[in-house]
């Protein structure tokens, strides 16, 4: 990834993210705020934002819930949305499966399959904890989940651009069940 930016004369600097508090070692010298974006560990969104910089990390939630993207997104065409507090009323007990995540994409829940079931035990326990009780960085009552249909995903290619080229790519084989993954 850096062997682009390099090319193009982009600065950029490297830190150690401390995971689940987002602080990132050394501390970033930041000149102007309104100029960043950050790639790499999901807590950065949360840097990003105590620290009020922009674009900073583009995050998920806008297009899940766009319909003209569904058919290019991992996720989302056959998705249901529902906050953690509706999961045990709303979710029907019925030994499906479901590919699960957070929407807002925080790994709170990293995205795996579960039968709904599993899912059920799983906001209940949440539940049944007081909001002040939880802790930072953790599932809370009015986290939203999206649930999808599994499907088994062979290979996953991702892609960086960077103004409009491709500038590098990776590929991942997949075994199991995960997210949809559109041909």
């Amino acid at each position: 990834m850096a062997d682009a930016p390099d090319r193009l004369e982009i600065p950029y600097t490297w830190h150690k993210v401390i995971p689940f508090i987002g602080e990132l070692t050394p501390a970033p010298t930041i000149s102007n705020p309104n100029a960043v974006v950050m790639f790499g560990s999901y807590t950065l969104w949360r840097y990003a934002l105590a620290n009020d910089l922009k674009p900073g990390v583009f995050k998920i939630r806008p297009f899940v819930h766009e319909i003209p993207w569904h058919p290019f997104l991992l996720n989302g065409a056959d998705a249901l949305f529902l906050t953690l507090r509706d999961v045990p009323e709303h979710l029907p007990d019925d030994g499906k499966d479901w590919f699960l995540r957070p929407v807002e994409d925080s790994k709170e829940e990293p995205g795996n399959v579960k039968s709904a079931g599993e899912i059920i035990d799983l906001a209940n326990k949440v539940l049944a904890l007081e909001e002040h009780e939880i802790p930072k960085g953790s599932l809370r009552h009015d986290t939203e989940m999206m649930f999808t249909p599994p499907v088994r995903i062979l290979k996953e290619w991702q892609l960086w651009v960077v103004r409009d080229a491709i500038v590098t790519f990776s590929l991942s084989l997949q075994r199991g069940l995960a997210g949809r993954l559109q041909n």
